[in-house]
């Protein structure tokens, strides 16, 4: 699912391009992108150049996945690219290379990779829950 938003950012739109581009058989290819548009990451419209197709678009959900892939993608990157990253990422305004980095929305510090994660008790969610339907 993930190469298949990324090929969305990419620019991949139509059935075909996603084929093309990831190499995967059209069947599994039909599932998984039905399964986007049902969790909410890709939607569909008509294409006014073909009767009966569509093209697939990234959703706000879906545009939401960019920092998870970036952060695979830098992960990448650092790890097994041996010969330099096979992707650049560029910004639009300077068009200049970014080197994407996760960081503290609090603090804009980078995230250690020394951190705990500690999922929530059920009752630490349910207070949550509380909390949230309250407004507070």
């Amino acid at each position: 699912m993930l190469l298949i938003l990324r090929e969305a950012f990419y620019g991949s739109r139509r059935f075909d391009q996603f084929v093309d581009h990831l190499g995967i058989n059209r069947a599994t290819l039909s599932r998984r992108l039905h399964d986007l548009q049902e969790h909410g990451l890709l939607s569909t419209r008509p294409l006014a150049d073909h009767a009966g197709r569509q093209e697939y678009l990234l959703t706000d959900m879906g545009r939401d996945t960019l920092p998870v892939l970036l952060a695979i993608m830098r992960w990448g990157d650092t790890w097994l690219a041996e010969d330099g990253p096979p992707v650049e990422v560029i910004d639009p305004e300077t068009g200049e290379r970014i080197q994407p980095l996760v960081v503290d929305a609090n603090t804009g510090e980078p995230i250690p990779s020394s951190i705990t994660v500690k999922p929530l008790t059920a009752a630490a969610m349910a207070d949550r829950d509380r909390r949230a339907q309250r407004g507070s």
